[in-house]
C-alpha cells in the first residue's frame, strides 16, 4: 500500500535492481513502475500462487496476499495480532473492519497471518480474540 514505511525504499531498490516488477493497489505505491492489481487477481511469489484481496480502510489501495496452497496470508497493515491497522477516519476504520470480517475471516481458520508489523497469528485466533471484532 502507499505508506512510506512499506514503500519508502522502493526508488533506491529499483535503481539497484532493474527489471523488478512492483505490484500495488494503485500507482501511488511506486509511481509509473507499479503494476496495478485488484481484488481477485492471481499472482505468483516465486513458484507460490497467491490471490490478491482488496482490504481498503487503512489506505484506499490496501491489498493483502493469500497463498491458499500454503495457508498463508500476508496482511500488511490491515490486521495485526490483537489489533487492526490505523485509518484516517472513523468511516475508513469501519470499512477496514467490515472488509476484514468479510474477506479475511472467511478464509480457513488455520490460515497463518503474517502482518506488516508484529508477530504472526491465525485467522481463528483473530476471529475469536481480537477485541476490534467483539
Amino acid at each position: 500500500h502507499s505508506h512510506y514505511d512499506h514503500n519508502g525504499g522502493l526508488a533506491a531498490y529499483l535503481e539497484r535492481f532493474s527489471g523488478v516488477t512492483v505490484y500495488g493497489g494503485s500507482v501511488d505505491c511506486a509511481g509509473n513502475q507499479t503494476v496495478p492489481v485488484g481484488d481477485g487477481d492471481q499472482l505468483a511469489l516465486g513458484q507460490v500462487p497467491v490471490k490478491v484481496i482488496a482490504v481498503p480502510g487503512h489506505t484506499p489501495d490496501h491489498m493483502v496476499l493469500y497463498a491458499p496452497d500454503n495457508g498463508v496470508l500476508f496482511s500488511g497493515d490491515a490486521l495485526f495480532a490483537g489489533s487492526v491497522g490505523g485509518a484516517p477516519s472513523l468511516a475508513a476504520k469501519r470499512e477496514l473492519i467490515a472488509n476484514i470480517k468479510e474477506k479475511i475471516f472467511s478464509l480457513p481458520a488455520s490460515a497463518i497471518i503474517y502482518p506488516g508489523h508484529g508477530p504472526p497469528t491465525t485467522v481463528e485466533i483473530e476471529r475469536r480474540a481480537n477485541p476490534f471484532f467483539h
